[in-house]
């Protein structure tokens, strides 16, 4: 009987202190948040004819005035940014890509389960090679790197493959963004 109590009783508190992280990082994601860098690196592949060529690609951030509003369950974005991505071919040379995005929105919906957050769609938009990753990327979950009430870091990986007339393009983006609280 003392046992079943004890169980009880521990199972409770476990339950009630599970219940208040995931409702504090909630009330902390809760607000407007300024993007103030973005990086990533990854791989682009083309098939064509059989024949497949592979390059590097990193990603930088450049002037930003980019928000994300998060409120419980659902955010919006606005704003402008500029990236410049840097691809290095197989043979060693480098091609720079800039790529500006104004007047840029969105909005979804998100979920946070064990640190992920789970997103209706991107919260950033980027063109790799011709391969919207922005469009095409759905569902997108982001790991919670750092959470406080000064400072948001998500980093997620996406992979997306799109036949362009009659060849197959390949991304593999790992990236990371950082924002600061309003």
């Amino acid at each position: 009987m003392k046992i079943n109590r004890i169980l009880f009783i521990f199972s409770v508190f476990f339950l009630i202190a599970c219940g208040d992280n995931a409702s504090n990082t909630n009330e902390m994601l809760v607000g407007s948040w300024d993007l103030v860098q973005m990086n990533g690196d990854g791989t682009v592949s083309i098939t064509k004819d059989g024949l497949m060529t592979e390059s590097d690609v990193a990603i930088t951030s450049g002037e930003v005035s980019y928000v994300i509003t998060f409120t419980e369950g659902s955010y919006v974005t606005a704003g402008s940014y500029n990236v410049t991505n840097e691809t290095i071919a197989v043979n060693g040379g480098k091609v720079f890509e800039p790529l500006i995005y104004t007047n840029a929105s969105g909005s979804g919906t998100y979920k946070i389960v064990d640190n992920i957050m789970t997103a209706g769609g991107p919260f950033i938009g980027i063109q790799i090679s011709g391969v919207n990753l922005g469009v095409m990327a759905g569902e997108q979950k982001s790991a919670l790197e750092s959470l406080t009430t000064e400072e948001l870091i998500l980093s997620n990986t996406q992979e997306k493959s799109l036949a362009q007339g009659d060849s197959i393009v390949n991304v593999v983006l790992n990236s990371r963004s950082v924002w600061i609280k309003r």
